[in-house]
């Protein structure tokens, strides 16, 4: 692929007596994780109907990836935009402790190699996760997912704020003024998230403490302006003197969540199953040049395919050893259970400080109004 003259999209037929494989190559550029749903669902929607002898019809689309950019310019230096200013300054300025080292002579060429440990839930501890627990704290999956890690990180680095990097789908925000729901292109959006707990207030056998992380991390994530949306924007769009923020070093640590990837999904509301496509079994090739130095050594993303959840971290071999890796990931499964298992045996819904509009509401003020009021 040349970013210059192109192509960005190779397409490959693969014919063999067990069956065909259809091979799709996108550069990230012009494709992120939404983009690829609605790809294979209008993939998988044209072939059914094509096989049936039908029309060939696809939903209407929505607005260019050109207009949503020329709308993005406008927001870049717009009064609401530079409100949250102050919000991500105190993120830059604020300091963390960095992820150990497990090698103390790191090999340059060694930082470009990457391995990956994973782990996979059954589907039924998926179904879980995805449905059943959010009950118990208002909560989404991502919480539960990011909670999970972080805890699994607190235990391996003791420390009372951790920031994280934290991708997201980046269509959630009103700036766009546009209908991109099924736009194709690259909406990601990349900011800092920073999560504290007081000092000496960390035990990571007790129970209470692990809810107590579930909610902080959903309580930061609510209050998050725009989602994270503007972040990227005033770093790389707003001139620097409007936005005044002295961005520093990205995170150690990214997390995506990339949701679930059930080809067919649009259609299990009708009244036939589309089972056009399924995840072919043959390798694909590495997604990523090996030339490519990553802004961050650790990175955990997680997604539900075929039913169930699987946890990925990547990791820079030349920074850690696997078995630190594997201890983490363990760890994280450990947490992601325990937070699961806990949130399923609560029968009542528990509010938390982001359940209220007023942003000022510390934790702390929260309790102690709860405790007046007994509400539990």
């Amino acid at each position: 692929m040349d970013l210059e003259n192109g192509p960005l999209v190779q397409v490959g037929l693969f014919r063999s007596s067990e069956g065909d494989d259809l091979f799709l190559a996108i550069h990230h550029l012009a494709v992120d994780g939404i983009s690829w749903r609605i790809i294979l669902e209008d993939l998988a929607s044209v072939y059914e109907q094509a096989i049936r002898g039908d029309d060939i019809a696809l939903p209407p689309k929505t607005a260019s990836f050109q207009t949503y950019t020329e709308q993005l310019a406008k927001y870049a230096e717009s009064r609401r935009l530079l409100q949250q200013a102050d919000y991500w300054r105190a993120i830059e300025q604020h300091e963390t402790v960095a992820l150990p080292k497990d090698q103390t002579h790191i090999d340059k060429t060694a930082l470009k190699k990457r391995n990956t440990v994973s782990f996979t839930l059954a589907q039924q501890e998926t179904d879980a996760i995805l449905k059943d627990v959010h009950n118990a704290y208002n909560t989404d999956t991502q919480d539960l997912l990011l909670a999970s890690a972080v805890l699994a990180i607190w235990q391996w680095v003791p420390q009372k704020a951790l920031k994280i990097a934290l991708e997201g789908h980046g269509r959630q925000s009103e700036a766009a003024h546009h209908d991109i729901s099924r736009t194709v292109g690259w909406f990601t959006s990349i900011y800092p998230v920073l999560l504290q707990l007081e000092p000496n207030t960390w035990d990571d056998h007790h129970e209470e403490y692990m809810i107590r992380a579930l909610k902080i991390t959903k309580d930061t994530l609510r209050r998050i302006p725009d989602k994270g949306f503007g972040y990227g924007v005033l770093k790389y769009m707003t001139p620097p003197e409007k936005a005044k923020i002295k961005f520093g070093k990205a995170p150690d640590i990214t997390f995506n969540y990339l949701g679930q990837f059930e080809i067919g999904n649009r259609a299990q509301t009708e009244t036939e199953q589309l089972d056009a496509f399924t995840f072919s079994p043959l390798g694909g090739g590495e997604d990523i040049t090996g030339t490519w130095k990553r802004e961050q050594s650790l990175d955990i993303s997680a997604l539900v395919a075929e039913g169930k959840l699987t946890v990925n971290m990547t990791y820079e071999t030349g920074r850690f050893q696997k078995e630190t890796i594997e201890r983490l990931s363990q760890d994280c499964q450990y947490y992601l259970r325990k937070l699961m298992n806990h949130c399923l045996g609560k029968t009542e819904t528990e509010k938390t400080v982001s359940d209220f509009d007023d942003r000022e509401l510390t934790e702390e003020a929260f309790k102690n109004i709860t405790d007046l009021l007994g509400f539990h």
